[in-house]
């Protein structure tokens, strides 16, 4: 007997007239098993890949915070930064998973509020230029505001609770606000408001760290210094010097210095710039043994200035009163000395893949800092991707469970079909073996496979409609997510396909054992 003839004798028997029905009992059972297990474990493997997705695709998410606890100094440096990236790199393994490790320094200012009164709000730096930090990708601004341009942008980004501390609405943001020290206010241009707040809590704000630098030792609107450098001088002055000659120039200069400057409180040294189109002048000390030189600030300058155009009788002389004053630093709210605020306070690393945070939180916590402390990390994205595992352990957990006891149902109603319509056939059966017709048990598992895979086939159908149905019902909003929610990989219609065909065919071959293991003459005689 071949095993065409077989397959042929089965496919015949099975949609026989008086079989059909059951047959297609048989496989709508397999159908609903497969389209059940496929849909529920799809669901749960498939929820688990949509929830890590939506993660990944926010920075903050695939985002550490390694600070350090220590409180006389900040231990971070900027090479710090690139060994944690490298330190990170190994631990992780691959280069593609990690996009990179960025310094932070926390800041504090005080701020005037609406009504008059000033507070200290704290705020970060952002690392800006060819390797930016992520943070603008996870946290947009309302329309009509931007990020920064480049690292010399000025200004800040800040959240919307920020604001509404001040007093201004957030919906409607001043293009200013005022940032207050001791000696001077600073105008600081607001460039956007956040959508979201910041991820740690007590940050308000965010700016470039060069003008975080800038404010913390603001410039000085009126500032002074030991030198200045004049405006123009009158066009017609030149066309002078060129007639009466350079002498008699610096004589009539010297006496005008004299009556603006008295020379017993310091002596003045005045310099020509440029064919004399500028006067520079600087002051020295007059005192034995010298001391530092005698400072004036800008709007001082520009009196002499003025005093000296006077006594010369230069005509048109307001572009060379306006002093050119270099400016120093004014102190800023946080003291100590300037070496100190060299440090960061904060590590981001970045990583491209949620599943890379174990490993980069690990490598990040052994990293020994300069003052031999190690860096703490917060696990608290590391916790949330967790948490997604578990979840979808013990939803996968509970679905095996009911799947098994769907599984043993089902198999037991394909069993108990095969069964009856074995013990109808008895008498059939025994003429076959008087007949001389073997592999009768390669029938009966021929028949379960044929059965089994119109079930699997129909039932995988029904299970891929199910999960899009339920992944666009979960996710209406993000069709990424959707579509990760979506899973229908080949491994796990294999494993459902395999297991309905192996079930079915067991359950065929052990409902018609005992029908084939009758002889011929007690087959006929049970039947009649």
């Amino acid at each position: 007997m071949t095993w065409g003839y077989l397959i042929e004798f089965a496919f015949r028997d099975l949609t026989a007239r008086s079989a059909i029905r059951a047959t297609l009992v048989v496989v709508a059972a397999v159908a609903f098993a497969v389209a059940f297990a496929f849909t529920g474990f799809g669901f749960v493997y498939g929820v688990e890949r949509a929830e890590l997705s939506r993660l990944t695709r926010d920075p903050l998410s695939t985002c550490l915070w390694a600070g350090d606890n220590t409180l006389n100094g900040r231990h971070i440096h900027e090479d710090d930064a690139g060994k944690l990236y490298a330190a990170v790199l190994a631990a992780v393994g691959q280069p593609d998973r990690v996009r990179g490790v960025y310094p932070i320094r926390v800041v504090q200012f005080n701020f005037a509020m609406k009504s008059g009164n000033d507070t200290p709000v704290t705020g970060r730096t952002i690392r800006l230029g060819a390797s930016a930090d992520p943070l603008p990708e996870s946290r947009p601004v309302h329309a009509g505001g931007r990020w920064f341009n480049g690292p010399d942008d000025t200004g800040i980004v800040v959240v919307p609770s920020f604001l509404a501390s001040l007093g201004y609405d957030p919906e409607h943001p001043p293009e200013t606000i005022t940032l207050v020290t001791s000696r001077v206010r600073v105008e600081v241009p607001v460039r956007g408001v956040m959508l979201q707040e910041l991820p740690i809590r007590n940050h308000s704000y965010v700016l470039p760290e060069s003008y975080s630098e800038g404010l913390l030792h603001p410039l000085e609107t009126d500032p002074s210094n030991s030198t200045a450098v004049s405006g123009p001088v009158p066009k017609g002055l030149i066309d002078d010097i060129d007639k009466t000659g350079l002498d008699q120039f610096q004589a009539t200069l010297k006496a005008a210095i004299l009556n603006a400057f008295p020379a017993q409180e310091f002596v003045v040294t005045p310099t020509t710039e440029g064919r004399f189109t500028k006067l520079s002048i600087s002051t020295r000390s007059t005192s034995e043994p010298p001391t530092a030189a005698p400072t004036l600030r800008k709007s001082e300058w520009e009196t002499h200035l003025k005093q000296i155009a006077a006594a010369v009788n230069w005509p048109s002389s307001d572009s060379f009163v306006k002093a050119k004053v270099e400016p120093t630093r004014s102190p800023g709210l946080i003291s100590g000395d300037a070496a100190a605020q060299t440090g960061f306070d904060l590590l981001a690393v970045y990583v491209n893949d949620v599943l890379a945070l174990a490993p980069a939180a690990k490598a990040s916590e052994t990293y020994v800092l300069s003052n031999d402390r190690r860096l703490v990390v917060d696990r608290n994205v590391v916790d949330q991707v967790t948490r997604v595992g578990e979840q979808s352990a013990r939803y996968e957990a509970g679905m095996s469970i009911v799947a098994g006891a769907m599984s043993f149902v089902f198999a037991g109603m394909v069993w108990f079909v095969f069964r009856v319509r074995a013990e109808q056939q008895i008498a059939e059966i025994g003429m076959l073996k008087a007949m001389g017709m073997g592999r009768l048990g390669w029938l009966a598992m021929i028949q379960g496979l044929m059965v089994g895979s119109a079930g699997a086939l129909l039932g995988t159908i029904v299970g891929v409609v199910l999960i899009e149905q339920a992944a666009m019902r979960l996710y209406p909003d993000d069709a990424l997510a959707a579509e990760a929610a979506t899973y229908r990989t080949p491994q796990l219609v294999a494993s459902v396909v395999a297991a309905a065909l192996v079930g079915c065919m067991a359950c065929a071959w052990e409902a018609t054992r005992r029908a084939r293991t009758l002889s011929p003459a007690v087959a006929i005689r049970t039947a009649g």
